[in-house]
């Protein structure tokens, strides 16, 4: 929660500085200010004599924006809170007119007499929302400010005389009964006026602090003397001091009527500066007292004891003002709190001031805490029992003091305040000094749960400058108010943002955010075999700063030492892959290191069979791809199989899946594919050429008188003939077709033929003139073929050539199976003209013949033609022959005319 001057002062070891105001001793002694009505003064709410310096060398926490509002003369921030929307809620006085726009608009308020109470709403960028008034002609002061989850604002402090609370054009005068009493006024979101509440007596009242529940309950503390009525309605409860002032806490609903108030405190200068409220509505309270004050609001008797001057209490009331526990800490000299807050396990944090040795563990044990000199500020923690936790020590020589102390969600503490000269913020074995720029300087402190130093931050100028009041909001984001003179920096980071009053003090309000980190991945997920850009950004902050990246096995960064950087994924990974990248500011911050996680979804496997090969030209390859359904090869086809028939490398880009698949291949991807992903595989296909032969002779024919051919194989490698011979040179001995393979070097072969033909085989048939007696005379004739060498002949060896003279046609039936020879004595003869097909007819005078496709003389076998010639012409009485020609292979002699291996004779009685 917030402490505000007023009351923290009057605990403070100070001199005077004009009216109310007191620098502290050079000895540390206390002096208490008599009268509560005396010790505030507009110069009060502007200026502490506690200051303390920020440690720059952790910075861990960015400034945002600072803002300035206020006139000429002195005004002051006193209490500062946010909402969940990060709207920024100040409070404090100012006197005569000042601006409260801290953008380039202005609006100002003008107090009707002495200092006024203003309640300024910023939003979350710091700009201008509203701002209101609230006073009389004399003095009036807001000390807290709380926001309650509705966005209604309360505030608390004190006013003298008759004071207007209705910031709009309504009048809502509340009346001191005499001297200062305290006031509670609400608003609603927008700044109107819901209601305001007047407590006190005649002797000098105020509100110090104010804190809200759950349900809207609102709860003060401060102090008073004498006797003060503490219902703000018609009904009377009044408390009476013991004696000097003593402390108050006060509860009333959300309509502002009473609840409860309860009176602890002794007979000498008691004053509650600060409350807050937990879960459960337990109210805890902290502040100073002096000799023996009992802390037990109720019939019992709980006193606590101050070992010299003023020291430190706790105090701890559940939800209907019923005492808990009082806890006493301090030492012989001037001890003090300023501020208190709870975290949400009942934790209870106080800050303040110390002078020389303070002992802070309220039980039996000892836990001395030693000031460097002059005062330093305290931060103490107990549990929800109110035993000793720990306690931190933080400053220099020159004084400083703790003012405001706020807890975030992880049980990190912020605190804020001044120092003079320089201070050490690490209540821990390291230094962190800061060291102000001239008088008091502002702090804002961080520790994390168990009391380590996180951070610290200084800001600040020349003059006299002061932290009264911090927040935390649930991002981290740390706020702070309270005066400044002059110009003052309020960049605590390398660069400048200064902020210049007008005359007197001015009243800041300050955003500090911590170094958060935004992370991407251009892809998320990404398929294994691709790549993502990963990027880093800092949210806030003004310094420059420096990345250090590191990957996961399998991933290959592009650089490390960028803000993005591009990741390269191997094609074996899948799942979720965690980057980490470390961010320092160039300032000397402590870095920070942040995760930035990639969902790696499988590629597919990819394959190509046959993995390589090597082929001979006019081969053709098929190339079969698998490992997804979809393919594209780099030769364009889409179809798992291709076929091809020149020299290169085939790659294929596979994709999709049907299911898990293995590998299969062995070029190919990885693991289990998933649908979308893809991998690629390649395999090489090596052509060689083909080799050239050739046979000389191209063709040759046998004769009887040398039979043998002599064939040359032309071409380079070695030579397989037909026949079996290996040599580049044969003898053909027989007809028929020859032929060679030739393989070269390679491997690769060629083949070239050459035809060997046989001699024909020549027969004379007379055709006497008496059996042709006139023109158109048919007589028939049979030509026998006969397999000489044991050796079956089939269609294409032989052929038969039969030619007639002139004067006569031939004629050959297929379909004729037997016939009368002219003249025979065995008819009909049987024939196999359907073996046979003529290949050539010449004007009927020549016939060629072959036989049929699938026909074959046997081994041994014979075939029987039979044909009839016709006369065409009138006979001139000469004799004609008819030839018969039989080529074949030349195998076997069978008389001086018989050379080839078959015989032909016609059968004929012509």
């Amino acid at each position: 929660m917030t402490v505000n001057y007023a009351s923290f002062l009057m605990s403070a070891p100070v001199h005077r500085l004009g009216a109310g105001f007191r620098r502290p001793k050079a000895d540390g002694r206390v002096n208490h200010f008599a009268r509560p009505s005396t010790w505030y003064s507009p110069c009060l709410m502007g200026l502490f004599w506690l200051l303390l310096g920020l440690p720059q060398s952790t910075q861990a926490q960015n400034f945002v924006w600072a803002k300035g509002m206020g006139g000429t003369s002195n005004d002051e921030g006193s209490s500062v809170a946010v909402d969940g929307l990060g709207n920024v809620y100040t409070t404090g006085s100012f006197n005569g007119t000042a601006d409260f726009d801290p953008g380039p608009g202005v609006v100002n308020l003008t107090s009707a007499g002495e200092s006024d109470i203003f309640v300024s709403k910023l939003d979350a960028n710091g700009n201008f929302v509203w701002a209101k008034r609230m006073g009389g002609s004399d003095v009036d002061a807001g000390t807290s400010v709380a926001v309650d989850g509705l966005g209604n604002v309360y505030t608390t402090g004190l006013f003298n005389g008759t004071a207007d609370f209705d910031p709009g054009q309504q009048v809502t005068n509340l009346i001191s009964a005499g001297g200062s009493n305290m006031f509670l006024c609400k608003l609603d979101e927008v700044g109107n006026f819901v209601w305001a509440k007047g407590m006190g007596g005649t002797s000098g009242d105020a509100g110090t602090s104010v804190a809200v529940d759950g349900s809207g309950n609102v709860y003060t503390t401060g102090s008073f003397n004498g006797t003060a009525d503490f219902d703000p309605g018609p009904g009377v409860v009044n408390l009476t001091s013991a004696g000097g002032s003593d402390i108050f806490v006060s509860k009333l609903d959300t309509d502002g009527n009473f609840v409860w108030a309860k009176r602890m405190g002794g007979s000498d200068v008691d004053a509650g500066t600060s409350v807050a409220v937990d879960g459960s509505d337990n109210v805890y309270t902290t502040g100073s007292f002096n000799g023996t004050a009992d802390f037990d609001p109720g019939p019992g008797v709980v006193n606590l004891t101050s070992t010299g001057e003023s020291n430190v209490f706790v105090s701890k009331l559940d939800a209907d003002g019923n005492f808990v526990w009082a806890k006493g800490m301090g030492g012989t000299n001037a001890d003090a709190s300023a501020s208190v807050a709870v975290d949400g396990l009942g934790n209870v944090y106080t800050t303040g001031y110390f002078v020389d040795t303070a002992d802070f563990d309220p039980g039996e044990q000892v836990t001395n805490l030693i000031s460097a000199g002059g005062s330093n500020m305290f931060l103490c923690k107990l549990d929800e029992v109110g035993n000793f936790v720990w306690a931190k020590g933080m400053g220099g020589t020159s004084g400083d003091a703790g003012t405001s102390v706020a807890v975030d969600g992880s049980g990190n503490v912020y605190t804020t305040g001044s120092f003079n000269g320089t201070a050490d913020f690490d209540p821990g074995p390291g230094v962190v000094n800061l060291t102000s720029a001239g008088e008091s300087d502002i702090f804002v402190s961080k520790l994390d749960a168990n009391g380590n130093f996180v951070w610290a931050k200084r800001m600040g100028g020349s003059d006299v400058d002061a932290g009264t009041s911090v927040a935390v909001d649930g991002l981290g984001n740390v706020y702070t108010t309270g005066l400044f003179n002059g110009t003052a920096d309020f960049d605590p980071g390398q660069q400048v943002t200064n902020l210049t009053s007008e005359d007197g003090g001015n009243i800041f309000v300050s955003k500090l955010s911590p170094l958060q980190l935004r992370t991407s991945a251009s892809t998320n997920p990404v398929c294994a075999g691709t790549t993502t850009a990963l990027s880093v950004t800092a949210s806030v902050g003004t310094a420059s700063y420096s990345y250090t990246w590191a990957a996961p096995a399998g991933i290959t960064l592009s650089a490390t030492s960028t803000s993005v950087v591009s990741a390269s994924i191997g094609m074996g990974l899948s799942g979720v892959q965690t980057f980490t990248v470390t961010v320092a500011p160039s300032d000397a911050s402590p870095s920070i290191t942040t995760l930035v996680s990639v969902t790696v979804n499988a590629a597919p496997i990819a394959s190509i069979s046959p993995a390589a090969l090597t082929v001979c030209e006019g081969a053709i390859v098929s190339l079969t791809a698998s490992g997804g359904s979809v393919y594209q090869w780099n030769s364009g086809q889409t179809t798992a199989i291709i076929s091809v028939t020149s020299t290169g490398t085939y790659s294929v880009s596979v994709s999709g899946t049907t299911g898990p698949v293995g590998q299969t291949g062995v070029s190919g991807g990885q693991v289990v594919a998933v649908e979308g992903c893809f991998a690629t595989a390649s395999t090489t296909v090596t052509v060689n050429p083909a080799p050239s032969v050739s046979i000389t002779p191209s063709s040759t024919t046998l004769t009887n008188a040398s039979p043998p051919v002599s064939l040359t194989a032309v071409g380079s490698g070695t030579y397989l003939w037909s026949n079996g011979a290996t040599t580049q040179v044969i003898s053909a001995t027989a007809s028929g077709t020859y032929s060679v393979t030739l393989t070269n070097a390679s491997g690769c072969k060629a083949s070239a033929s050459v035809p060997v033909i046989g001699s024909d085989l020549t027969i004379n048939l007379d055709l006497p003139q008496a059996n042709f007696a006139s023109s158109g005379s048919i007589e028939n004739f049979v030509v026998n073929i006969f397999e000489l060498a044991g050796l079956p002949t089939s269609s294409g060896n032989i052929r038969i050539t039969i030619t007639a003279p002139v004067g006569y046609t031939l004629a050959f039936d297929m379909g004729l199976t037997s016939i009368n020879v002219s003249g025979g004595e065995h008819n009909p003869v049987t024939v196999n003209n359907a073996q046979w097909m003529v290949s050539q007819s010449v004007a009927n005078r020549q016939l060629s013949l072959t036989m049929n496709s699938g026909a074959f003389i046997s081994g041994g076998g014979a075939s029987s033609l039979g044909f009839s010639i016709t006369r065409t012409v009138a006979n001139s009485g000469s004799v004609g022959n008819i030839t018969v020609n039989v080529a074949d292979d030349l195998t076997v002699g069978y008389d001086s005319n018989l050379i080839n291996n078959v015989y032909a004779r016609v059968i004929s009685g012509l």
